[in-house]
């Protein structure tokens, strides 16, 4: 929140469309059964989340280019092997999969994120990243 107050910007409109389109898809995936709200009062309701998501991407995607903090396969495949864990399926099964379906790359980047907020929290002070923003 510190970093967004310090470096505003704006994002466009066909972002948060689009952001919210994605986001109202996946709402009425996990509705099953139930009625859905309207896609409009979805928007209306979740308009300043998105914006604020997008932004939140946006300064942590620059910070990350910026002190180039990336996460290493090695650290990708043990974040597998915990998933693995959980759910009882072998890691090289669960792998394949991400794989298969694009998700390894929603790893890769949670993991970055991760980094790089902790990166941040060890900081004296919050960067201004506006120029990379």
């Amino acid at each position: 929140d510190q970093i967004l107050a310090r470096n505003p910007f704006e994002v466009p409109d066909s972002r948060v469309v689009h952001f919210l389109s994605h986001s109202y898809e996946n709402y009425v995936k996990q509705a099953r059964g139930e009625t859905p709200v309207p896609r409009e009062e979805f928007d209306q309701k979740n308009r300043k989340a998105a914006i604020r998501e997008i932004k939140r991407y946006k300064a942590l995607d620059a910070i990350s280019k910026k002190e180039n903090i990336k996460a290493s396969s090695e650290e990708v495949d043990g974040e597998l092997q915990k998933y693995a864990a959980l759910t009882g399926q072998p890691f090289d099964k669960i792998k394949a999969d991400f794989k298969r379906d694009g998700r390894i790359l929603d790893v890769r980047e949670n993991l970055r994120d991760r980094k790089t907020l902790e990166f941040l929290v060890g900081m004296p002070q919050i960067p201004a990243v506006q120029s990379q923003v």
